[in-house]
Order: structure tokens, then sequence, then C-alpha cells
């Protein structure tokens, strides 16, 4: 595969969603209005200020019950609807209200708030009470920063980006519409004035969790990624769990797989309930060489979504690194089926098929792949096998000549090589740390390099961590079953771990692929 694991990232904000402003009127005297009824107004109040929302929502009955004109009771019922997540009934009083008072901006904006609550969400709806709002109450912050929402949330970044600055305008000081326009823009391409708007808002609100994880992700897409990483880690320490989801997808794509791998665990640990987070550990636990313990992060990751085909199809790799080739071949053509238009499905379910002996399949699988993506260099190298075991020969030796064109222009690929190269020198001088860093980097960018899975193996069986070698070794040998060094050295890792049946096996193979390996 092209790299460890497809990105699922939270571009936007963590929290971006239209909250409901809780205002709640003092007690007052209101002339005619019976004792009782503002005695329930004044006890529903109470209520909804220590968030016992049934109480809150009995004593605004009440209070509407003997005076059904009482517009206060009626505007603190529907909040009070609203956080208990009756939307449809929430929608009823503030089309009451707006009866009542035609030219309330804050009917028509709460009106607005509540049609985006739910499940049945009336955007368009809600767009339209916005802008009502905002004739009758043009210097109305809230509902200008909602309009600027809804409209990029529509595609119209030009609109959107025009109300979010006319906020600024009246409102310079309003944080949250500085970091929305920040998002706006870093989705316009617009990156340099994104991260100054982020660091406007930032400046007036220090503590500003989602700035801090969009300045992060800006500052990620202008390659600084050590400020990008000190962003998100502030994110983090806020309250954001999806800035370690953010930070660990940087680590990994630098090459620091524990420090990654840890991220997505504390990811995880607050969002268990999140599919993209424990397919991001998968991808990590994958990438690092632990295939036993990826595959339950990537099944839990289906089981909470099971249309998620990155993770079906990355549970296919795992499986077929694993020698399980029908469980492989399983998740691989359900992968194809969810994302046909998904080249590297295609390829890794062809690969699947070649390592079945099932010739016909891969090659269609595999020319699909090239069709879909023809600068797939692992498709060309894959179908060029699969040609030869067919025995066309002037096929095969056309498909690797596209191999050799795609690697001599990839620079990702002369970049491995160089690190693959570091590993090697580095490793003569006894530096195991610093190869294993060399060789993860290789992998990061390309990831189908088995010669440094197995010199990495070999680093990893050094350090003591047996079970990221056995998995390094599995992996090489996937992509090349004739690579008879990194039996042998399979070999000696299930011989430490003491599963001496495999062990003998994986020699066997070793021996018979050259005869020259021997036990030491």
């Amino acid at each position: 595969m092209k790299c460890g694991f497809r990105l699922r990232l939270r571009r936007g904000l963590a929290t971006r969603g239209f909250l409901l402003v809780v205002t709640v009127l003092c007690s007052a005297s209101f002339y005619g209005q019976t004792e009782s009824a503002e005695k329930y107004y004044d006890a529903g109040t109470k209520a909804l200020k220590d968030g016992d929302l049934n109480k809150a929502e009995q004593h605004f009955r009440a209070a509407l019950k003997l005076r059904p004109d009482f517009f206060e009771a009626r505007q603190n019922l529907t909040i009070t609807l609203a956080q208990e997540g009756s939307f449809k009934e929430a929608a009823e009083e503030c089309r009451k209200l707006i009866a009542q008072r035609p030219r309330s901006p804050e009917a028509h904006y709460n009106l607005g708030l509540v049609l985006l609550q739910g499940k049945d969400s009336h955007s368009h709806l809600a767009l339209e009470q916005f802008r009502r709002a905002l004739e009758l109450k043009p210097d109305y912050p809230e509902a200008r920063n909602n309009l600027g929402l809804l409209l990029e949330q529509a595609g119209d970044l030009k609109a959107a980006i025009a109300e979010f600055q006319e906020t600024l305008r009246l409102h310079p000081q309003y944080a949250q519409a500085r970091n929305n326009l920040g998002h706006a823009l870093a989705e316009n391409g617009e990156l340099d004035g994104a991260i100054a708007q982020y660091r406007s808002a930032l400046k007036i609100r220090p503590d500003f969790p989602e700035a801090h994880q969009n300045l992060g992700l800006a500052l990620w897409k202008k390659h600084d990624l050590e400020t990008a990483a000190l962003e998100f880690r502030t994110a983090a320490s806020l309250g954001i769990p999806e800035a370690h989801v953010s930070l660990g997808t940087l680590l990994g794509e630098e090459g620091n797989l524990d420090a990654a791998i840890a991220e997505h665990r504390l990811a995880v640990k607050s969002l268990p309930q999140d599919a993209e987070a424990h397919y991001l550990l998968g991808g990590g636990l994958q990438q690092r060489g632990d295939l036993n313990v990826a595959i339950p992060e990537l099944q839990e990751a289906i089981r909470i979504d099971p249309d998620f085909a990155a993770a079906h199809l990355h549970l296919g790799v795992v499986l077929r690194q694993m020698g399980d080739l029908a469980g492989a071949t399983t998740e691989l053509e359900t992968a194809t089926r969810l994302d046909a238009g998904n080249a590297e499905a295609h390829c890794q379910l062809g690969f699947a098929f070649l390592r079945k002996g099932e010739l016909a399949q891969a090659e269609a699988e595999l020319r699909r792949a090239t069709t879909l993506d023809p600068k797939s260099s692992e498709a060309y190298y894959l179908l060029g096998q699969t040609l030869q075991r067919l025995g066309r020969g002037d096929e095969a030796r056309q498909a690797f000549g596209e191999l050799e064109k795609l690697q001599r222009a990839d620079a990702n690929y002369g970049q491995a090589v160089t690190q693959y190269n570091l590993g090697l020198q580095v490793l003569e001088k006894g530096d195991l740390r610093a190869a294993r860093d060399a060789f993860q980097r290789a992998l990061v960018l390309k990831a189908d390099f088995a010669e440094a899975r197995t010199n990495l193996g070999g680093v990893l069986l050094k350090l003591g961590e047996t079970e990221s070698a056995i998995g390094q070794f599995q992996a090489a040998i996937d992509l090349k079953p004739d690579e008879a060094r990194a039996y042998y050295n399979l070999a000696l890792a299930l011989e430490k771990k003491g599963d001496q049946h495999a062990a003998r096996e994986a020699l066997q193979r070793a021996a018979e692929l050259d005869p020259q390996l021997s036990h030491p």
C-alpha cells in the first residue's frame, strides 16, 4: 500500500454546531400579570439555571396555562424543549412566539437554531430565519455568524466569507466569527489569511480550543509541523479529543509511530464510539507491525460503521499479511463494493487473488486499479507478476516498464531509498534506534518497500520487540513471497517467541528458497 493508513481528518472545528443561547430572564412585574403565573415563571427560570429541565418545562407550561400571552415564559419553554431534544415541539413554540411578536429578531433567530437541531435538520428554512432576524436587526452578530456557517455548509464560500467579514466589521472582538472566517478561508485555499484569523481569535480568547485545533490543521498544510503539533497538544489539553487524532496522524506521517499510536490510544479512550479513531489506531499498529493488535481495532471501526470502506481495506491487508487469504478477500471485496472507484482497494484485492493463485481475477482487479490510478506503481508491479505467471512475457515486460517510469518520476520513491540506505549505514555502526527510525521513515514514504520491512523487523528483533518484528517479517513476505531472508528472520523471531512449530515451518520455507540458509 502507498501509506500506512488513509486519513479522514476532521478538517472543521470539533464543535462548530449551532448551540442554543439560553437567555434566562430575570423576575419582573408585568402589568396585569397574575401573581401565580409570575411565580411559576420564576420557579421555571431557577430550574432552568439549575439544569432541571423537566421541572423547568412543568413550571413554564403552568405559567402559560394561566397567561397564554406570557412571551418570556414561552421563550424559555422553547429553550427548555430544545435542550431536552424535543426539537419539533420547540419549533412549534418558536412559531407561536413569532405569531405573537412578528418583529422579534430573537424569535426568528431561535427558530433558526431549533430548525438545525436533531436528525431532521432544515438548513434552508433556518437560513431564511437568520436572514429575517438580520432584516429586523442588522447588527445581530450571532445571526450573521450562523448565516455564514450555513452558507459555507452549502458550498458558497464567497458569500460565507463576506458574512463573517461583516460580522467582524461590526464586532471585531467576536472570537467565534474570527475562527469561522479562518475556517472558510482555509476551505477556500487561503491558508495565510486563515492562519491570521485563527491567531487573532486566540489573542482575543487564548483558551479557545477549536481555534488552536484549526490553527494546527492550517499550519500542517503549510508544512510547519512543529508548530502544528504544539497547537494540537494545546487543543487536546483544552478538551478537544479530535486533537489527539490530528496529532497522532501528523506524528505517524513523520514516522514517529510509537508517539502516534499513543495519541490514537488517547483518542479512542475519549471517543470510544468514533470509528475513525479506532481505524487510525489500527492503521498505526499495522504500520508498526503489531498485526494481532491492529485487527480488533479495525474490526471495531467496522462494527461502529459497517460502511467504512477504508477500514475494510486495511483489515483485508492485515489479514492477507497474516496469511488469512480467504478473510482478506472477503474484506477487500467489501471495500471495492463500498468504494468502487478506489484504485488501492482494487489493487489490494488483485494482490489477494494473486496470492491465492486466482490469476484471471487478479489481472482483472489490477487492470482496474491501473485504469483508476495510472500512477499506481504497486498495481503495475503486481500486474507484471501476474502476467509473468500467466506466461504472457511481453505484456509483463510492458507492465514492468510502466513501473520503472513511475519510480523514476516518484520523488517519494527516491526519498524512501535514501532513508533505507541511511538505515543500513547507521545499522552498520550499531545504532539500532536510529536504524529503526530511518526504516520507519522509508515505509511512511513507500509502504510496499519489502526490503525496508525485512530490515526493520531485524532491528526490532534485536531491540526485543518480538511481536512487532514478526509483523514486519509477515508484511515483507506478503509483499515478496519468495523473500528467503524474511522467512529466515521470521523463523528466528518465532523461535524467540516460543512457537517452535511455526519457526520450523518458516525455516523450512527459507531453505527451500535459498539452500544456503540454515539454522544458526
